[in-house]
């Protein structure tokens, strides 16, 4: 399965209200694309925004009530079924380039890995160090969560998501400050950089170590600033 990324209200991530990239260049490109994920829709699955809409908001509560005091803040987004949404395809390997760039800038003692592939960078010596519980990282909202909220807590959190599966939640606000601070110690680019690094996704589901971890800096810095500024959730899809 490839990995897009969504930023976007949740109710219309559950109504379907919206697109991947490759299913907008096939619809621009009068193409049919079908899309595959790892745990497919139910055929009765609901789509009406008037009944997810609630549901999201009640979700919502129920963190608010189990998390506020750890947290220190309260835990709030859009969640109109027409706000805006924005997403990207960074694929796998260019999500683990990321995550390997961030364990390797604070692991400069292991080497890093001279290209990356869909599953290759889950068994990286530098990743499993920086995920050991108890090492102090600094990429923490980088590393751990599947799901971001736009919202400035500190720790990451495990709990259910909106659709009731487990997954770690992190704040897309420490995000994009985490992301800035590793552009910074590493390549240093700039908006022009990452505007071209964004492009450059190698064919297949491998490329070299560099190309990939800018593609995923890149594509993750852009969604994370708009999941900041306009009050979104992010969450990987796949």
């Amino acid at each position: 399965m490839g990995l897009d990324v969504y930023v976007g209200s949740l109710t219309r991530y559950y109504a379907q209200d919206w697109e991947t990239i490759v299913q907008q260049w096939g619809r621009e490109h009068g193409l049919p694309v079908e899309v595959r994920r790892s745990q497919p829709s139910p055929p009765d699955r609901i789509t009406d925004p008037a009944v997810i809409r609630p549901a999201m908001i009640k979700w919502r509560s129920n963190l608010n009530q189990a998390l506020s005091s750890r947290l220190g803040v309260e835990l709030d987004w859009e969640e109109a079924p027409d706000a805006p949404y924005f997403t990207d395809k960074p694929g796998w390997d260019g999500y683990g380039g990321l995550v390997l760039l961030a364990a390797h800038e604070e692991n400069p003692q292991l080497k890093p890995p001279t290209r990356v592939s869909l599953d290759s960078w889950k068994k990286d010596q530098a990743l499993r160090v920086s995920s050991t519980k108890g090492f102090p990282t600094r990429y923490e909202h980088v590393i751990v969560p599947q799901w971001w909220l736009p919202c400035a807590f500190k720790p990451v959190f495990k709990g259910p998501s909106a659709a009731g599966a487990e997954v770690w939640f992190g704040s897309s606000i420490r995000l994009l400050d985490q992301l800035r601070a590793l552009n910074e110690r590493t390549y240093r680019g700039t908006a022009a950089d990452l505007n071209v690094w964004r492009t450059q996704q190698p064919d297949g589901d491998e490329g070299p170590f560099e190309v990939e971890a800018k593609v995923g800096l890149s594509v993750f810095l852009s969604l994370a600033e708009r999941s900041a500024a306009a009050r979104l959730p992010m969450l990987l899809d796949y």
